[in-house]
């Protein structure tokens, strides 16, 4: 008996043949605007009720580790002076608020994550200042390496980005165009690039006078807020990664100036009342 095992028996175990077009075609159809991944930001989040936080000035920015704060002091004559205060740790108050030193716009200054940082405009002309510990007093504002803007485009309300880069609201924007720019830092320098424009980041009142500001960015950069000024309300704008549209949009209420802590699980923002925090629901 030929005890063989005959050629028909065996299995057949290499992998099956794949043509390359048609892997080449999957690979161009994966949407890369698919969402892979949860953003930092909650788009269901739950928000508590404010709390006060004691400020002794009309709130403008505040850092993302919740540690440094900047604010404008009424002054008995002439404009507002910009004022920064420090803490050691959220539990504690602000201290006693020192003054920046410079004359700058009541437009909106912003601060860095670590506070040590400062953007702000000079009649529409954005300058850095920046300090070597919060104990220190900012040194003299500069452009350093700033390569945009003309001299017939003006900006207000800096927010400064994660990865160094920053959004600009224009002083006056025509009606549908994009509200502000983004400025990202381009080795030594800094470099407009170009955001995607989208129904509700366009100005839609003449002349500009007031138009959805940014005033906050995730430290993942996939949350915008901003402050629509015509409707008086804030808004959180979610996209699945930097490069992409924003295609959510949530409505957070009438929260002036609103920004996030570094993780997200809080809002600051300016109330009646002053400066408020809201921390996330669990």
């Amino acid at each position: 008996v030929d005890g063989a095992v005959s050629e028909a028996s065996i299995p057949d175990t290499s992998p099956p043949v794949v043509d390359a077009a048609d892997a080449s075609d999957a690979k161009a159809e994966r949407d890369p605007c698919a969402e892979t991944s949860p953003s930092l930001c909650d788009k269901a989040a739950v928000w508590a009720a404010p709390v006060v936080v004691p400020l002794a000035g009309a709130f403008s920015s505040i850092s993302a580790d919740e540690l440094h704060v900047a604010y404008y002091e009424a002054q008995d004559a002439g404009p507002a002076a910009l004022v920064v205060a420090d803490r050691a740790s959220t539990s504690e108050a602000f201290g006693a608020g020192r003054a920046f030193g410079f004359a700058v716009d009541t437009t909106g200054v912003s601060l860095s994550k670590d506070g040590l940082e400062l953007l702000a405009t000079f009649g529409g002309d954005a300058r850095l200042a920046s300090r070597v510990r919060p104990t220190d007093p900012f040194g003299v504002p500069g452009r350093p390496g700033f390569q945009f803007g003309g001299e017939d485009q003006l900006y207000r309300s800096p927010v400064m980005l994660e990865g160094g880069g920053f959004l600009l609201a224009w002083t006056t924007a025509s009606v549908g165009q994009l509200a502000f720019t983004e400025v990202a830092k381009d080795g030594a320098v800094y470099r407009q690039v170009p955001v995607i424009p989208q129904a509700e980041l366009l100005n839609m009142s003449p002349g500009g006078a007031e138009a959805p500001r940014p005033t906050g960015m995730s430290a993942d950069g996939r949350t915008l807020f901003f402050y629509d000024e015509a409707r008086k309300v804030a808004k959180a704008a979610f996209r699945p990664n930097r490069t992409c549209p924003f295609t959510t949009f949530v409505d957070l209420g009438d929260r002036p100036g609103v920004v996030p802590n570094a993780s997200c699980t809080a809002l600051y923002s300016r109330s009646p009342a002053g400066l408020v925090r809201t921390a996330r629901m669990p």
